[in-house]
């Protein structure tokens, strides 16, 4: 199976919650538009985005929905073009969603207060975090 192949296998079931969870207008002949916040343009959340939206993009005959998914400055950039209303979706680190939930952190963050409206609609991948020491060192906090 191709990597391609792979990859929409991986994110169809995410990209049909995703666009069920727009409006009912969509099944209209009027077009929805929906703006996905990436990151850079090398990295993995642009290409995470731009994926998706070619799986939506394949079937906008269909339901109505077209995405773009433009690179942005990354997970703060986009919790914050959320909060806005210039994104309708962003790609962020759970710990920076975190912050925003808790309105900390950030300098942003912490000038909006908490986002408490913020949701997370499906992990991209997950990130194992491996710490090692020096035996002389003493580590005092994470």
């Amino acid at each position: 199976m191709s990597s391609k192949s792979k990859l929409a296998k991986l994110f169809m079931p995410s990209v049909i919650c995703l666009a069920a969870s727009f409006s009912t207008a969509a099944v209209s002949a009027e077009q929805t538009y929906v703006k996905i916040g990436t990151g850079g343009q090398t990295g993995v959340y642009y290409v995470a985005g731009q994926s998706i939206c070619r799986l939506v993009n394949k079937k906008t005959d269909e339901h109505g929905i077209k995405c773009t998914a433009p690179s942005t400055g990354g997970s703060v950039a986009n919790i914050n073009g959320v909060r806005q209303g210039q994104l309708d979706f962003g790609v962020a680190q759970s710990d920076w969603q975190s912050y925003a939930l808790t309105g900390t952190k950030h300098a942003s963050f912490i000038d909006q207060g908490k986002f408490e409206d913020l949701r997370a609609i499906f992990g991209l991948y997950s990130e194992p975090l491996l710490l090692v020491q020096i035996q002389a060192w003493k580590l005092l906090m994470i």
